[in-house]
């Protein structure tokens, strides 16, 4: 596996980040990540793309999980309990989101090996997803609200 940030081959890798090869590069990663959320956190709500590509429903759901994250007080944790990273909480969005989503538009194709321990399928785009279509299958799945 490789580093996401020089390349460099490495067996260091974050449970939720993905492979480093240095604390240094670990950090970016980090820094990267809090920038990311910060951006998306700064988006107007409702604000939806007329169409969606892959990389517009990773940010979509990524969104969403960002928001069900602020939305859920401190106080209504247990001791010692954590909430999943919202990269984690986005792909639940997807899988959920996914299933009110017209098959012509996505196939989903399930994984084989060790992939699996994390998520058991991925998706591929037959063709760009309407946005009233991602708004429907958002509204279907109960996470319009969290736009």
């Amino acid at each position: 596996m490789n580093c996401l940030v020089c390349g460099r081959h490495t067996q260091k890798a974050d449970l939720y980040r993905g492979p480093y090869c240095s604390d240094v590069h670990f950090e970016k990663i980090v820094e990267d990540e809090r920038r990311l959320h910060a951006e998306i956190l700064a988006e107007p709500t409702g604000l939806m793309p007329d169409a969606f590509g892959v990389e517009d429903l990773e940010r979509q759901a990524l969104k969403i999980a960002l928001h069900i994250s602020q939305a859920i007080p401190p106080e209504n944790l247990s001791e010692g309990d954590e909430l999943l990273p919202a990269s984690q909480i986005a792909l639940v969005v997807k899988e959920k989101m996914f299933l009110h989503v017209p098959p012509g538009y996505l196939s989903c194709l399930p994984l084989q090996g060790a992939a699996r321990a994390f998520v058991d399928q991925t998706y591929q785009l037959r063709k760009k997803i309407p946005g009233e279509v991602v708004r429907a299958a958002l509204l279907a799945a109960g996470y319009l609200r969290f736009c």
